[in-house]
């Protein structure tokens, strides 16, 4: 028989041969039919009851197929039944047994063994009949299918990969319906939103605008969203768990759609960040209050003046700015300890919140200074009746351990628009008038006229004392180290000091203030400039090893154009590298004029200075410039270190101020470290550097000389590694 001529008896090629309308076969056409089939065709005979065959007939696709010609495969009629894998030869044995049997049809899909070895998949598609004699055939047609089946083994292991991602991602991931109905979701998502599983989110949640955002307009803004970009990137949104209880999420989703751009669902992810909004808002608390009292600070004060002056501006109103001082709180503070001095400034605020109006507003500006504003009738009998109850609410007695004290207030009182129309100059008058009313014998209520302006003769005879002040060999410097979390010496600041021949010791807190207001800040910082720079000269030619010193820098010098040349002048003159300064600025200076400093500061760094955010945490940092900014050193406020307990607010404050610094790869320093417990939460949350009189006060400059002789080139403060661990 051969298989190119023969392909069957009787019913056989009547099957399989094409019949033209005479009747007669058309072998030609046959084959030809036969050649363009993809595989090869095949008549196999039954050859017992358990469904083996031998190849009668065999088309010419099968060398293509299996290796093996026709005329191999029909000469052996069994050769191809002993190519398939063992493992599947039952399966088509099964198949082929049971169409012969019914002369019925069948598919199965099978591996077989190439001639040159290798596993192929084949598809065999066919039917049974019955031949003469009741012999058995099944023929059919085999085709190659490897490609398609490794391409589905790919398309399965991409979707088990998938699966495996969506259910173990540890953000929410999740399908929805365009009318808001979840279509898929992961364990992740149910767990954000309170279910015990994707199946329960399913079936429970069946709105996502109605059931799950807080405000049900936010669906309708991610609608809108995704109609405009086709996506929503961080979508933050306040929704409702399945317990009731509200989360804040950020979720990202995009629309997919079908090759002819059909929608068909959205899908996206949910990140929860509650805690993340909560430590947002706390440091937005804190940046617009003051730490100890709660009340406004300067800067959010300064801001709600500006605003109520444009309404009085528009009303033809005027406004009244208080300046509210307590009568001898030093001395209070002084010889009952901080705490105490703390707990009636605390005392002090909320008896003064709880005396005045609505629309009154009031912030502590600083020690024992509050600042108020009155909006409504300010020139009315009801100023003089809100300031006589801020008066008494202050004197009342108040506890203080076993001491009951009590402490009066001087007020001073000045006018918008009629004695100034901005809040600096408004301030200094109401100051002015404050320390008349103290002259005056305290407890008194004192308002600005032209005369108290004039007669404010001490602030005047500092601020000329303070003119001729470098002159005169009154300034002089002491420095305070700034240690490493194992007691190196890392940096020291340089911190200006005033011996007035007239006044004597005069603090900083009130010489600087007037330095700032007079523009004299400028000349006294060159001094400070020239004194460090000839200190380090000192100690460098000495042989000693000399750290970075900080100096404290007003805005005003960052204004002045010629402030960064005078500064590189006296390095060079004393051949300094810049990397031996370090530049410190407050963060609310920083954040009044931040793109102007963004550009200036980073000038000065590229120069080589370090550059550093004081007292940071007391004002308000937006992040988008924070991470703008070029700066190298944050510097966290002694008023969180100072209240610094475990689990207190003041330490989730400095974990999330170091966290900051960190992510933004800025070194952290902690300044006003008093006490070993202070240190040591300190360098657990990360803090990198430490500052204050636990390990050392500010010292003159004999002092540090000696103990950088003591160092002896070694990295260690001398007696820090004993105070570190005690």
């Amino acid at each position: 028989m051969n298989g190119r001529a023969t392909f069957g008896a009787g019913k056989a090629a009547a099957r399989i041969a094409l019949v033209p309308a005479a009747g007669a076969v058309d072998a030609s056409l046959a084959e030809r039919v036969l050649a363009a089939l993809e595989g090869m065709v095949i008549q196999g005979r039954l050859t017992g009851g358990d469904g083996e065959r031998s190849l009668t007939f065999v088309s010419e696709g099968a060398e293509a197929l299996c290796g093996w010609s026709a005329e191999a495969l029909m000469r052996d009629g069994g050769l191809f039944e002993r190519l398939v894998v063992a493992e599947d030869k039952a399966s088509l044995m099964a198949h082929v047994l049971e169409a012969a049997q019914a002369e019925g049809r069948y598919r199965v899909d099978y591996r077989i063994t190439h001639r040159n070895g290798s596993v192929r998949w084949v598809s065999e598609q066919g039917a049974g009949r019955c031949g003469d004699g009741g012999v058995r055939y099944t023929e059919a047609q085999i085709k190659d299918i490897t490609d398609e089946v490794a391409a589905q083994q790919q398309l399965a292991d991409a979707e088990l990969r998938y699966r495996s991602i969506f259910d173990s991602g540890s953000e929410g991931l999740f399908q929805t319906s365009k009318d808001g109905v979840y279509l898929a979701a992961n364990p992740a998502l149910a767990a954000i939103y309170g279910y015990d599983s994707p199946a329960q989110l399913i079936a429970e949640l069946r709105s996502v605008g109605r059931q799950l955002y807080v405000d049900p307009e936010r669906r309708d803004a991610f609608i809108a969203q995704m109609q405009a970009d086709g996506e929503v990137r961080d979508f933050v949104s306040a929704v409702r768990r399945r317990d009731g209880s509200i989360v804040w999420i950020s979720e990202s989703a995009h629309s997919v759609r079908d090759v002819d751009g059909n929608f068909l669902y959205y899908e996206g992810s949910v990140r929860d960040i509650t805690a993340q909004r909560e430590a947002e808002n706390r440091l937005r608390y804190q940046a617009t209050r003051d730490q100890l009292t709660g009340l406004l600070n300067r800067l959010s004060f300064a801001e709600r003046f500006e605003e109520a002056a444009r309404r009085a501006d528009r009303r033809g109103d005027n406004l009244l700015v208080a300046f509210i001082d307590l009568d001898n709180f030093k001395v209070i503070n002084d010889s009952l300890g901080h705490l105490f001095g703390d707990k009636l400034l605390l005392t002090v605020a909320y008896r003064l919140s709880q005396c005045l109006r609505s629309t009154d507003v009031l912030a502590r500006y600083g020690g024992d200074e509050f600042v108020l504003m009155l909006e409504d009738d300010a020139q009315s009998g009801n100023v003089e009746a809100v300031l006589a109850r801020v008066q008494e609410a202050i004197s009342r007695p108040v506890m203080l351990g076993e001491k009951e004290v009590t402490v009066t207030s001087s007020i001073g009182v000045a006018h918008y628009p009629e004695d100034a129309r901005n809040l600096p100059q408004l301030l200094q008058q109401a100051d002015a008038a404050m320390y008349t009313a103290k002259a005056a014998g305290r407890a008194r209520v004192h308002r600005f006229t032209p005369e108290i302006g004039a007669n404010a003769t001490e602030r005047l005879a500092l601020e000329m004392a303070l003119r001729s002040a470098i002159e005169r060999s009154e300034l002089s410097l002491v420095y305070q180290p700034r240690l490493g979390r194992d007691g190196e010496l890392r940096a020291m600041e340089a911190l200006l000091r005033w011996n007035s021949v007239e006044f004597g010791p005069v603090s900083p807190a009130r010489f600087i203030r007037i330095a700032e207001e007079t523009g004299l800040i400028v000349p006294i910082t060159d001094f400070v400039i020239r004194s460090v720079a000839a200190h380090l000269d000192g100690w460098q030619r000495a042989g000693l090893a000399c750290p970075r010193v900080a100096i404290n820098c007003s805005v005003q010098l960052f204004r002045d154009s010629g402030f960064a040349g005078r500064l590189f002048s006296v390095l060079e003159r004393h051949s300094l590298a810049p990397q031996c300064i370090e530049l410190e600025i407050t963060e609310t200076q920083l954040m009044a004029d931040p793109q102007r400093m963004i550009d200036t500061l980073a000038e000065l760094k590229a120069r080589g200075l370090t550059v550093a955010v004081d007292d940071f945490g007391t004002g308000y940092s937006s992040l988008a410039y924070l991470k703008s900014l070029p700066i190298d050193v944050i510097k966290i406020d002694k008023s969180f270190v100072d209240g610094l307990q475990p689990e207190s607010e003041d330490l989730q404050f400095s974990r999330a101020i170091i966290s900051l610094g960190h992510s933004l790869g800025l070194t952290v320093v902690a300044e006003g470290v008093e006490t070993g417990m202070q240190h040591q939460l300190l360098r657990d949350l990360g803090c990198d550097e430490f500052q204050g009189y636990r390990f050392d006060r500010p010292l003159p400059v004999p002092t540090v000389l000696g103990k950088l002789q003591r160092m002896d080139g070694g990295p260690l403060w001398p007696w820090a590694s004993e105070l570190a661990q005690a």
